[in-house]
């Protein structure tokens, strides 16, 4: 199997800004079902969080780039001293802490970069989830062809069902630390229309509102039709978390050089939204 130069290059990534930044930290929310580590980021040492997670979805190589791009800004910007959008890096960093989970999926992001190794256990099963084809180019899934986007633990029959290793790795780390105060989670989509999709409650509309103001996405009510099984489902019912869906409308570029040439463009888009969530998360 050739060598998975996205998601090393994401590895590669991260790294300089924890050897450049020191206020930034990296520690390991869990391997995934083959074994790649998945990096969780935090910067910052206020009492109220935000997470911003991204790359659930194996085709997803545009938001690790975009939420590793906002780590090594708003790091900058607090080893600077500078400010953005009227807050000083200095205030955010000091009254929030962010918590960054660029990547859920990395056996995804390989399968859809690299395909299926003849030493897979997995791979005729994978194969076959494929239809038979050996393009994973649009490869939704985890290692074990699960979309970790519908996986979120909910009740059925009286019985919590199980999530995959990655998603039961967030859920636990959600559950049993402080609970953020508001999740934003960020999917590639290959729609003509980006789209953040909000909850129940007067404060999620208002949040919902300024974030598509910000950004100029169109603001979707996420209905109680809405599957049980997704992360804004499962964080209402059992962190007490509002949760954003941000769908970034982008083509599913193929190679590296695509990627570093389009990804900016919508960060740009997107930059106010990231940097002035913490803000956002205390509207009433």
């Amino acid at each position: 199997m050739k060598e998975n130069k996205y998601y090393s290059e994401l590895l590669y990534e991260l790294n300089l800004i924890v050897e450049k930044y020191k206020n930034v930290s990296v520690a390991g929310l869990c391997n995934s079902v083959l074994g790649e580590n998945i990096p969780i980021v935090t910067i910052g040492d206020g009492h109220q969080k935000v997470l911003y997670i991204g790359g659930h979805v194996g085709y997803d190589k545009l938001t690790p780039y975009i939420l590793l791009r906002f780590v090594k800004d708003i790091c900058a910007l607090y080893q600077e001293g500078g400010a953005v959008f009227g807050f000083s890096a200095e205030y955010i960093l000091k009254k929030y802490t962010l918590v960054i989970v660029p990547f859920l999926n990395p056996d995804g992001i390989n399968y859809c970069n690299c395909g299926v190794s003849k030493e897979n256990p997995l791979k005729e099963r994978i194969i076959k989830q494929n239809n038979g084809s050996l393009d994973f180019s649009n490869w939704k899934g985890n290692a074990r062809g699960v979309d970790l986007r519908y996986n979120y633990p909910f009740i059925e029959d009286n019985i919590e069902t199980e999530p995959e290793a990655e998603v039961g790795a967030l859920c636990n780390f959600l559950r049993f630390g402080s609970p953020p105060e508001m999740i934003l989670s960020f999917e590639q989509s290959e729609s003509d229309e980006s789209e953040i999709y909000f909850g129940d409650g007067e404060q999620a509309s208002k949040i919902a509102i300024a974030l598509s103001q910000m950004t100029g996405f169109k603001r979707i009510f996420a209905e109680d039709g809405e599957p049980s099984n997704t992360l804004m489902s499962w964080s209402n019912q059992n962190i007490f978390t509002k949760t954003f869906l941000t769908k970034i409308s982008a083509d599913r570029a193929k190679d590296l050089k695509s990627i570093r040439e389009s990804y900016f463009a919508k960060y740009l888009q997107m930059r106010k939204m990231l940097f002035c969530a913490p803000i956002l998360s205390k509207i009433k």
